[in-house]
Protein backbone atom coordinates (compact mmCIF):
# COMPACT_ATOMS: atom_id res chain seq x y z
CA UNK A 1 0.00 0.00 0.00
CA UNK A 2 1.87 3.12 -1.22
CA UNK A 3 1.74 6.33 0.77
CA UNK A 4 3.89 8.32 -1.66
CA UNK A 5 3.40 8.93 -5.40
CA UNK A 6 4.39 11.27 -8.25
CA UNK A 7 2.02 13.85 -9.71
CA UNK A 8 3.39 15.70 -12.72
CA UNK A 9 6.83 14.54 -11.61
CA UNK A 10 6.51 15.93 -8.06
CA UNK A 11 6.31 13.69 -4.98
CA UNK A 12 2.94 13.84 -3.17
CA UNK A 13 1.20 12.16 -0.23
CA UNK A 14 -2.45 11.02 -0.39
CA UNK A 15 -3.69 14.06 1.52
CA UNK A 16 -2.00 16.38 -1.01
CA UNK A 17 -4.02 15.05 -3.95
CA UNK A 18 -7.11 17.18 -4.48
CA UNK A 19 -9.02 15.13 -7.09
CA UNK A 20 -9.91 11.48 -7.15
CA UNK A 21 -9.14 11.18 -10.91
CA UNK A 22 -5.67 12.75 -10.77
CA UNK A 23 -2.99 11.09 -12.91
CA UNK A 24 -0.52 9.53 -10.50
CA UNK A 25 2.52 7.27 -10.79
CA UNK A 26 4.00 5.06 -8.10
CA UNK A 27 7.06 6.65 -6.55
CA UNK A 28 8.89 3.32 -6.61
CA UNK A 29 7.89 1.43 -9.78
CA UNK A 30 6.51 4.25 -12.02
CA UNK A 31 3.31 2.25 -12.65
CA UNK A 32 -0.06 4.02 -12.44
CA UNK A 33 -1.68 4.35 -9.02
CA UNK A 34 -5.03 5.77 -7.92
CA UNK A 35 -6.27 7.44 -4.77
CA UNK A 36 -8.51 5.53 -2.37
CA UNK A 37 -10.52 7.72 0.01
CA UNK A 38 -10.57 7.30 3.77
CA UNK A 39 -13.30 4.91 4.86
CA UNK A 40 -14.27 2.40 7.49
CA UNK A 41 -13.81 -1.34 7.12
CA UNK A 42 -15.46 -3.65 9.65
CA UNK A 43 -15.87 -0.68 11.98
CA UNK A 44 -12.19 0.38 11.81
CA UNK A 45 -10.88 3.60 10.25
CA UNK A 46 -8.82 3.20 7.05
CA UNK A 47 -6.70 6.21 6.07
CA UNK A 48 -6.60 7.69 2.55
CA UNK A 49 -3.90 5.96 0.49
CA UNK A 50 -2.64 5.08 -3.00
CA UNK A 51 -3.17 1.72 -4.63
CA UNK A 52 -2.29 -0.11 -7.86
CA UNK A 53 -5.55 -0.69 -9.80
CA UNK A 54 -3.85 -3.37 -11.92
CA UNK A 55 -2.16 -5.04 -8.95
CA UNK A 56 1.16 -4.27 -7.30
CA UNK A 57 4.09 -5.15 -9.61
CA UNK A 58 6.70 -7.56 -8.35
CA UNK A 59 9.56 -5.77 -6.63
CA UNK A 60 7.59 -2.57 -5.88
CA UNK A 61 8.39 -1.48 -2.34
CA UNK A 62 6.86 2.02 -2.51
CA UNK A 63 9.23 3.56 0.00
CA UNK A 64 10.33 6.65 -1.92
CA UNK A 65 13.57 7.42 -0.15
CA UNK A 66 12.22 7.33 3.42
CA UNK A 67 10.97 4.43 5.45
CA UNK A 68 7.67 3.07 4.29
CA UNK A 69 6.59 2.92 7.93
CA UNK A 70 7.22 6.63 8.43
CA UNK A 71 5.30 7.46 5.23
CA UNK A 72 2.43 5.32 6.45
CA UNK A 73 2.37 6.94 9.90
CA UNK A 74 2.36 10.49 8.50
CA UNK A 75 -0.30 9.77 5.91
CA UNK A 76 -2.61 8.00 8.36
CA UNK A 77 -2.17 10.85 10.86
CA UNK A 78 -3.06 13.44 8.20
CA UNK A 79 -6.11 11.49 7.09
CA UNK A 80 -7.33 11.08 10.67
CA UNK A 81 -6.68 14.76 11.43
CA UNK A 82 -8.87 15.80 8.48
CA UNK A 83 -11.63 13.59 9.82
CA UNK A 84 -11.16 15.02 13.35
CA UNK A 85 -10.96 18.70 12.32
CA UNK A 86 -12.86 18.93 9.00
CA UNK A 87 -12.81 22.77 8.91
CA UNK A 88 -9.04 22.99 9.37
CA UNK A 89 -6.34 23.01 6.70
CA UNK A 90 -4.32 19.78 7.02
CA UNK A 91 -1.03 19.50 5.11
CA UNK A 92 1.98 17.20 5.22
CA UNK A 93 5.56 18.43 5.69
CA UNK A 94 4.67 22.07 6.24
CA UNK A 95 7.05 24.70 7.55
CA UNK A 96 6.47 26.80 10.70
CA UNK A 97 9.32 29.31 11.04
CA UNK A 98 12.46 27.15 10.99
CA UNK A 99 10.68 23.87 11.80
CA UNK A 100 8.99 21.44 9.43
CA UNK A 101 6.04 19.47 10.82
CA UNK A 102 5.27 15.96 9.58
CA UNK A 103 1.60 17.00 9.55
CA UNK A 104 0.40 20.55 10.19
CA UNK A 105 -3.18 21.31 11.19
CA UNK A 106 -4.02 25.02 10.76
CA UNK A 107 -7.31 26.34 12.16
CA UNK A 108 -9.33 29.08 10.44
CA UNK A 109 -9.71 30.81 13.79
CA UNK A 110 -7.53 30.81 16.88
CA UNK A 111 -8.46 27.77 18.99
CA UNK A 112 -8.87 28.36 22.73
CA UNK A 113 -6.96 25.16 23.54
CA UNK A 114 -4.68 24.33 20.61
CA UNK A 115 -3.80 27.88 19.46
CA UNK A 116 -3.11 28.48 15.75
CA UNK A 117 -3.01 24.77 15.06
CA UNK A 118 -1.30 21.45 15.77
CA UNK A 119 2.09 20.19 14.62
CA UNK A 120 1.87 16.40 14.46
CA UNK A 121 5.16 14.51 14.67
CA UNK A 122 5.12 10.81 13.74
CA UNK A 123 7.91 9.09 15.65
CA UNK A 124 9.23 5.98 13.98
CA UNK A 125 13.02 6.08 13.99
CA UNK A 126 13.64 9.59 15.32
CA UNK A 127 13.91 8.74 18.98
CA UNK A 128 16.95 11.02 19.20
CA UNK A 129 14.95 14.08 18.12
CA UNK A 130 15.29 17.03 20.49
CA UNK A 131 11.77 17.00 21.86
CA UNK A 132 12.04 20.08 24.04
CA UNK A 133 13.60 22.19 21.28
CA UNK A 134 10.96 21.07 18.75
CA UNK A 135 8.15 21.85 21.19
CA UNK A 136 9.62 25.23 22.11
CA UNK A 137 9.85 26.30 18.43
CA UNK A 138 6.27 25.34 17.62
CA UNK A 139 4.87 26.70 20.90
CA UNK A 140 6.60 30.04 20.39
CA UNK A 141 4.52 30.33 17.20
CA UNK A 142 1.39 29.38 19.17
CA UNK A 143 1.13 25.84 17.79
CA UNK A 144 0.50 22.82 20.01
CA UNK A 145 2.53 19.66 19.37
CA UNK A 146 1.23 16.08 19.17
CA UNK A 147 3.76 13.24 19.27
CA UNK A 148 2.51 9.97 17.80
CA UNK A 149 4.32 6.67 18.34
CA UNK A 150 3.94 3.25 16.79
CA UNK A 151 1.85 1.95 19.70
CA UNK A 152 -0.87 4.51 18.89
CA UNK A 153 -1.32 2.99 15.39
CA UNK A 154 -3.64 0.08 14.68
CA UNK A 155 -3.60 -1.02 11.04
CA UNK A 156 -4.66 2.03 8.99
CA UNK A 157 -5.96 3.94 12.02
CA UNK A 158 -4.34 6.03 14.75
CA UNK A 159 -5.62 7.13 18.16
CA UNK A 160 -4.83 10.85 18.28
CA UNK A 161 -5.94 11.19 21.89
CA UNK A 162 -3.45 8.53 23.02
CA UNK A 163 -0.44 10.52 21.76
CA UNK A 164 1.74 12.84 23.85
CA UNK A 165 0.41 16.39 23.79
CA UNK A 166 2.35 19.60 24.41
CA UNK A 167 -0.29 22.34 24.52
CA UNK A 168 1.02 25.71 23.29
CA UNK A 169 -0.15 27.87 26.19
CA UNK A 170 1.28 25.67 28.95
CA UNK A 171 4.78 26.82 28.06
CA UNK A 172 3.63 30.44 27.89
CA UNK A 173 2.30 30.59 31.47
CA UNK A 174 4.82 32.57 33.57
CA UNK A 175 6.17 31.32 36.84
CA UNK A 176 3.74 31.91 39.71
CA UNK A 177 6.13 34.39 41.29
CA UNK A 178 5.76 36.61 38.19
CA UNK A 179 1.96 36.84 38.38
CA UNK A 180 0.61 40.34 38.97
CA UNK A 181 -0.91 40.80 42.41
CA UNK A 182 0.92 37.84 43.92
CA UNK A 183 1.25 39.11 47.49
CA UNK A 184 4.66 39.32 49.10
CA UNK A 185 3.47 37.53 52.21
CA UNK A 186 2.83 34.43 50.09
CA UNK A 187 6.47 34.50 48.94
CA UNK A 188 7.52 34.71 52.55
CA UNK A 189 5.30 31.78 53.54
CA UNK A 190 6.75 29.64 50.76
CA UNK A 191 10.35 30.20 51.74
CA UNK A 192 12.07 27.51 53.75
CA UNK A 193 11.89 28.71 57.33
CA UNK A 194 14.13 26.08 58.88
CA UNK A 195 16.50 24.52 56.38
CA UNK A 196 16.99 20.82 56.96
CA UNK A 197 20.38 19.73 58.21
CA UNK A 198 21.88 16.41 57.26
CA UNK A 199 24.72 14.83 59.17
CA UNK A 200 26.38 11.49 58.77
CA UNK A 201 26.74 9.75 62.14
CA UNK A 202 28.66 6.49 61.82
CA UNK A 203 27.91 3.60 64.14
CA UNK A 204 30.77 2.94 66.56
CA UNK A 205 32.96 0.05 65.59
CA UNK A 206 31.97 -1.72 68.81
CA UNK A 207 28.50 -2.13 67.35
CA UNK A 208 29.80 -4.87 65.12
CA UNK A 209 31.31 -6.94 67.91
CA UNK A 210 29.95 -10.45 68.01
CA UNK A 211 28.75 -10.32 71.61
CA UNK A 212 26.68 -7.20 70.94
CA UNK A 213 25.04 -8.83 67.94
CA UNK A 214 24.25 -11.88 70.05
CA UNK A 215 22.80 -9.73 72.84
CA UNK A 216 20.61 -7.93 70.32
CA UNK A 217 19.38 -11.22 68.90
CA UNK A 218 18.68 -12.65 72.33
CA UNK A 219 16.82 -9.50 73.38
CA UNK A 220 14.54 -9.79 70.36
CA UNK A 221 13.76 -13.40 71.19
CA UNK A 222 12.78 -12.80 74.83
CA UNK A 223 9.03 -12.74 75.40
CA UNK A 224 7.63 -9.71 77.21
CA UNK A 225 4.27 -11.28 78.14
CA UNK A 226 2.93 -14.37 79.90
CA UNK A 227 2.62 -17.53 77.81
CA UNK A 228 -0.47 -19.57 78.61
CA UNK A 229 0.14 -23.34 78.49
CA UNK A 230 -3.40 -24.29 79.54
CA UNK A 231 -6.38 -22.29 80.81
CA UNK A 232 -9.99 -23.02 81.71
CA UNK A 233 -12.91 -20.91 82.91
CA UNK A 234 -14.27 -22.33 86.17
CA UNK A 235 -17.86 -21.10 86.24
CA UNK A 236 -20.37 -18.37 85.55
CA UNK A 237 -18.14 -15.48 86.62
CA UNK A 238 -14.74 -14.35 85.37
CA UNK A 239 -12.77 -17.04 87.20
CA UNK A 240 -9.89 -18.78 85.43
CA UNK A 241 -7.35 -21.40 86.48
CA UNK A 242 -4.31 -21.56 84.21
CA UNK A 243 -0.82 -22.99 83.90
CA UNK A 244 1.46 -20.34 82.37
CA UNK A 245 5.10 -19.40 81.83
CA UNK A 246 6.50 -16.10 83.03
CA UNK A 247 8.10 -13.63 80.61
CA UNK A 248 11.89 -13.68 80.31
CA UNK A 249 12.49 -16.40 82.95
CA UNK A 250 10.04 -18.86 81.30
CA UNK A 251 9.31 -20.31 84.78
CA UNK A 252 5.98 -22.18 85.24
CA UNK A 253 3.23 -20.75 87.46
CA UNK A 254 -0.22 -21.90 88.53
CA UNK A 255 -2.52 -18.87 88.33
CA UNK A 256 -6.02 -18.33 89.73
CA UNK A 257 -7.77 -15.09 88.75
CA UNK A 258 -11.21 -13.75 89.64
CA UNK A 259 -13.08 -10.62 88.57
CA UNK A 260 -12.29 -7.91 86.06
CA UNK A 261 -10.82 -4.43 85.97
CA UNK A 262 -10.31 -2.81 89.37
CA UNK A 263 -12.03 -5.76 91.09
CA UNK A 264 -9.63 -8.32 89.66
CA UNK A 265 -7.94 -10.67 92.14
CA UNK A 266 -5.05 -12.86 91.06
CA UNK A 267 -2.47 -15.15 92.66
CA UNK A 268 0.66 -16.64 91.05
CA UNK A 269 2.11 -19.80 92.59
CA UNK A 270 5.41 -21.15 91.21
CA UNK A 271 5.18 -24.93 90.81
CA UNK A 272 7.52 -27.67 89.71
CA UNK A 273 6.60 -29.57 86.57
CA UNK A 274 7.19 -32.89 88.34
CA UNK A 275 5.47 -36.26 88.44
CA UNK A 276 4.78 -35.68 92.14
CA UNK A 277 2.83 -32.50 91.38
CA UNK A 278 0.97 -34.22 88.54
CA UNK A 279 -0.18 -36.92 90.99
CA UNK A 280 -1.24 -34.27 93.51
CA UNK A 281 -3.44 -32.56 90.92
CA UNK A 282 -5.11 -35.91 90.17
CA UNK A 283 -5.65 -36.55 93.86
CA UNK A 284 -7.25 -33.13 94.19
CA UNK A 285 -9.54 -33.78 91.20
CA UNK A 286 -10.68 -37.13 92.63
CA UNK A 287 -11.40 -35.54 96.01
CA UNK A 288 -13.44 -32.75 94.42
CA UNK A 289 -15.45 -35.34 92.48
CA UNK A 290 -16.21 -37.23 95.66
CA UNK A 291 -17.33 -34.04 97.38
CA UNK A 292 -19.53 -33.08 94.43
CA UNK A 293 -21.12 -36.55 94.43
CA UNK A 294 -21.88 -36.16 98.14
CA UNK A 295 -23.32 -32.63 97.79
CA UNK A 296 -25.05 -32.62 94.41
CA UNK A 297 -25.29 -28.85 94.12
CA UNK A 298 -21.81 -28.39 95.65
CA UNK A 299 -23.47 -26.67 98.66
CA UNK A 300 -23.53 -27.93 102.25
CA UNK A 301 -26.44 -26.20 103.99
CA UNK A 302 -25.55 -27.80 107.35
CA UNK A 303 -22.13 -26.10 107.57
CA UNK A 304 -21.85 -23.92 110.68
CA UNK A 305 -18.19 -22.91 110.50
CA UNK A 306 -15.26 -22.85 108.06
CA UNK A 307 -14.20 -26.42 107.31
CA UNK A 308 -11.48 -27.75 105.02
CA UNK A 309 -12.60 -30.79 103.07
CA UNK A 310 -9.72 -31.10 100.56
CA UNK A 311 -6.16 -29.83 100.89
CA UNK A 312 -3.22 -30.57 98.59
CA UNK A 313 0.23 -29.00 99.00
CA UNK A 314 2.24 -28.41 95.82
CA UNK A 315 6.00 -28.48 95.29
CA UNK A 316 7.57 -25.17 94.23
CA UNK A 317 11.03 -24.29 92.92
CA UNK A 318 11.44 -21.28 95.24
CA UNK A 319 12.90 -21.84 98.71
CA UNK A 320 10.61 -21.06 101.64
CA UNK A 321 7.52 -20.84 99.40
CA UNK A 322 4.74 -23.38 99.06
CA UNK A 323 1.50 -23.67 97.17
CA UNK A 324 -1.75 -25.14 98.36
CA UNK A 325 -5.06 -26.09 96.73
CA UNK A 326 -8.10 -26.28 98.99
CA UNK A 327 -11.81 -26.94 99.02
CA UNK A 328 -13.37 -25.18 102.03
CA UNK A 329 -16.90 -24.77 103.37
CA UNK A 330 -17.70 -21.35 104.89
CA UNK A 331 -20.66 -20.79 107.29
CA UNK A 332 -23.01 -19.65 104.49
CA UNK A 333 -23.20 -23.20 103.21
CA UNK A 334 -21.31 -22.69 99.94
CA UNK A 335 -18.23 -24.60 98.91
CA UNK A 336 -15.15 -22.53 98.02
CA UNK A 337 -12.09 -23.31 95.88
CA UNK A 338 -8.88 -21.72 97.18
CA UNK A 339 -5.38 -21.36 95.71
CA UNK A 340 -2.69 -19.84 97.92
CA UNK A 341 0.99 -19.09 97.66
CA UNK A 342 2.52 -19.28 101.13
CA UNK A 343 5.90 -18.07 102.31
CA UNK A 344 7.26 -17.16 105.71
CA UNK A 345 5.25 -14.27 107.15
CA UNK A 346 2.91 -14.00 104.17
CA UNK A 347 0.08 -15.95 102.57
CA UNK A 348 -1.68 -14.52 99.54
CA UNK A 349 -4.48 -16.27 97.73
CA UNK A 350 -7.74 -16.13 95.81
CA UNK A 351 -11.01 -17.80 96.76
CA UNK A 352 -13.79 -18.68 94.31
CA UNK A 353 -17.19 -19.43 95.88
CA UNK A 354 -19.37 -22.24 94.55
CA UNK A 355 -21.99 -19.71 93.43
CA UNK A 356 -19.55 -18.95 90.60
CA UNK A 357 -18.01 -22.40 90.34
CA UNK A 358 -18.86 -25.48 88.27
CA UNK A 359 -17.31 -28.52 90.02
CA UNK A 360 -17.08 -30.51 86.78
CA UNK A 361 -14.92 -27.77 85.24
CA UNK A 362 -12.63 -27.66 88.26
CA UNK A 363 -12.26 -31.45 88.06
CA UNK A 364 -11.56 -31.33 84.31
CA UNK A 365 -9.07 -28.47 84.65
CA UNK A 366 -6.98 -30.00 87.43
CA UNK A 367 -6.84 -33.36 85.61
CA UNK A 368 -5.78 -31.63 82.40
CA UNK A 369 -3.05 -29.69 84.24
CA UNK A 370 -1.80 -33.04 85.60
CA UNK A 371 -1.54 -34.38 82.04
CA UNK A 372 0.27 -31.24 80.84
CA UNK A 373 2.79 -31.50 83.68
CA UNK A 374 3.46 -35.18 82.88
CA UNK A 375 4.01 -34.35 79.22
CA UNK A 376 6.40 -31.47 79.84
Amino acid sequence: MPFKALQDGDPVYPEQVNTADAELDCFDCDESVAIREAHKRNGSFVARHFWHPDGTPDGCESVGGESWEHQRMKSIAASKAKRRWPDANVQLEQQVANRRADVLVVFNQFHYRYGNGIAIEAQHKHEDKEFEAVEADFQSNRYSVLWLHEEQYHGKDVDLDAGDWAIWWADAVPDRAQWNGYHGIVHWLHQEQRPSVERKIPFPSEFYRAELRQAWKKGKEVRNSWETIYQEKLGRGSSFLSLSRAPESNDPYLILSKGRGSKNEIVHVPIRLSDENAEKFRTFADSVKGLADEHGDFVDKDADDWQTDVEVWLETYIDDKSGVLKIKRPPDGTVAFVLKGIERGNADGVTVASTNLYPERLIKTTRQIASVIEGS
